[in-house]
């Protein structure tokens, strides 16, 4: 995706939200961050987001984060979405690409792999 990189950080975990915040501030021009869906919607629909991590999978609502990303990826099919699952379950990997998601980060991902998805799915990989 050419231009600033306008990242939106989502996830129901407190903990990774602010890991995540902290390790991306300075690889975007601008970063938003919510650990609620409310603000998700909100920000998708006031802020010209174009890369979205979504980590909305922990055990208790990894079904509810799959529905958010069929949901998103009608309303916004050309967001750039790579999904992170605080879980370890290698099928959501598959899931995630046939739902629209472009990249897919494990619970267990490294700072720079995390980087690096976010290089590879901003420059338009997968």
């Amino acid at each position: 995706m050419p231009g600033p990189l306008h990242l939106l950080v989502a996830d129901d975990q407190p903990f990774a939200l602010a890991g995540l915040r902290r390790l991306l501030h300075p690889h975007a021009s601008h970063l938003f961050c919510t650990d609620s869906t409310k603000s998700l919607h909100r920000l998708l629909a006031q802020q010209p987001i174009n890369l979205l991590i979504l980590g909305f999978l922990s055990s208790a609502s990894r079904f509810a984060g799959i529905s958010l990303l069929q949901a998103i990826h009608r309303e916004r099919p050309a967001l750039a979405v790579v999904l992170r699952s605080s879980v370890n379950e290698p099928h959501l990997q598959v899931c995630a690409r046939a739902l629209g998601a472009q990249g897919y980060l494990a619970a267990e991902a490294q700072p720079e792999e995390i980087l690096e998805a976010i290089r590879m799915v901003a420059r338009g990989g997968t």
